[in-house]
């Protein structure tokens, strides 16, 4: 039960006439006591729903996943990276087929430097949606320096989608005189 804002009635026996009357007809005095006790049931069990927002919730894993991918958004935000990863998991929990909750978990554990669990978790993406640029491009990120091949075909696959996407182009290199002109 939910007690955390449940507050005192100042006058709880005038409370409980008022919903005495309107809940229940006239009866002799001899059940007074009787309706008292379930006026006091009736008056406590609405007091705790309305302090706990209503009855339980009936919000679909979609919803929760939703709502623990926002929480996680809004922690990654103030700088608070380990609760973000612990909402992106719990997002995914509810929902293994949100891509957004693998990549936002991917992207934190490769800023946290985790890199075999960020790859694992924007493979995930991918494998849910395997035109995720995003999650491509992070992960061509990730294998240029132990599968360069990889990460070019990743790359060449985020340009075929976007092909404006500047950040996906090959850098111009500097020009070999210039390089030969600095040593």
């Amino acid at each position: 039960m939910c007690y955390q804002s449940v507050k005192r009635v100042r006058n709880f026996p005038r409370l409980m006439d008022a919903v005495t009357r309107l809940t229940s007809p006239p009866q002799p005095e001899r059940h007074r006591h009787r309706r008292h006790a379930m006026t006091a049931a009736l008056v406590a069990i609405l007091a705790t729903l309305a302090a706990c927002g209503g009855t339980t919730s009936t919000q679909s894993d979609a919803q929760i996943a939703l709502n623990d991918l926002n929480a996680g958004l809004s922690a990654q935000a103030a700088g608070r990276l380990s609760d973000a990863a612990t909402d992106y998991k719990n997002a995914i929990s509810h929902d293994a087929h949100n891509k957004f909750a693998y990549y936002d978990l991917g992207l934190i554990q490769q800023l946290m430097g985790q890199a075999v669990a960020s790859e694992q978790n924007y493979r995930a993406a991918i494998q849910i949606d395997p035109n995720f640029t995003a999650a491509l491009y992070n992960l061509a990120i990730l294998r240029t320096v132990p599968s360069p091949a990889e990460a070019e075909a990743l790359y060449r696959h985020v340009i075929s989608l976007q092909p404006k996407n500047a950040a996906a182009h090959p850098q111009p290199r500097v020009p070999v005189a210039l390089r030969e002109q600095d040593r």
